[in-house]
C-alpha cells in the first residue's frame, strides 16, 4: 500500500472522528437543555381539600393539583379547582386558581404569578367577574359565577380561592 494513500486514509478517519465527536457534543447539549425544562416530578393524584354543600342540594368539590417542581428545586406550580355539580352529580363549571411560587428552603417563599380561569360545561352559567393577584407568598383569586335564565340573573356564587407556599415549598 502506498504511504501517501495510507496517510490520506488516516487523515479521513481522524476527520470522521472529530465530526462524530462534534455531533455527539451537540446532541448532548440539546438533551441537557431540554431536560432542564421538564418537571422533575409530579404527583399522580389530586387532593380533595373540601366539599361545599349548597341549600338546593348542589355542591362543589375543591381540589389541589399535584406539585410540579422544576429541576432547580426552588419553583413550584399548583392549581386549586372549585368544581360545581348540580343535584344530579353533573359537572356544570369549574374555576381554577393557578399559582407559581419561588422558595429558598427553610428561609423564605414568595408567589411569583397568579392566574384564574373559568371553564363552563353547561349552558346558563357564566363568569361575571374574575381577578387574580399575588400577595407575599400567596396566590389569590376571586370570581363571581352567575346563572341567567332568559337573560335574568337567578343565582350568583362568589368564589375566593387562595394558595399559600411556606418556606419549605409546601403549598396549601
Amino acid at each position: 500500500m502506498d504511504i501517501g494513500l495510507f496517510q490520506t486514509h488516516i487523515n479521513c478517519a481522524k476527520m470522521r472522528r472529530k465530526t462524530v465527536k462534534k455531533i455527539l457534543v451537540f446532541l448532548i447539549a440539546i438533551v441537557t437543555t431540554l431536560s432542564l425544562a421538564i418537571p422533575a416530578f409530579a404527583d399522580s393524584s389530586e387532593e380533595t381539600v373540601e366539599i361545599v354543600n349548597f341549600e338546593d342540594g348542589s355542591y362543589a368539590v375543591i381540589t389541589i393539583s399535584p406539585n410540579i417542581q422544576y429541576r432547580s428545586g426552588t419553583t413550584i406550580s399548583k392549581n386549586k379547582d372549585f368544581t360545581y355539580f348540580n343535584t344530579e352529580n353533573e359537572k356544570l363549571w369549574k374555576v381554577t386558581l393557578s399559582g407559581t411560587f419561588a422558595y429558598v428552603s427553610g428561609v423564605s417563599s414568595s408567589c411569583t404569578s397568579a392566574n384564574i380561569t373559568y371553564t363552563n360545561y353547561s349552558g346558563g352559567w357564566s363568569c361575571s367577574s374574575k381577578n387574580a393577584y399575588t400577595s407575599g407568598n400567596s396566590a389569590i383569586g376571586n370570581a363571581t359565577i352567575v346563572l341567567k335564565i332568559l337573560g335574568v340573573q337567578v343565582d350568583s356564587i362568589p368564589i375566593s380561592l387562595t394558595l399559600t407556599c411556606d418556606k419549605y415549598g409546601n403549598v396549601t
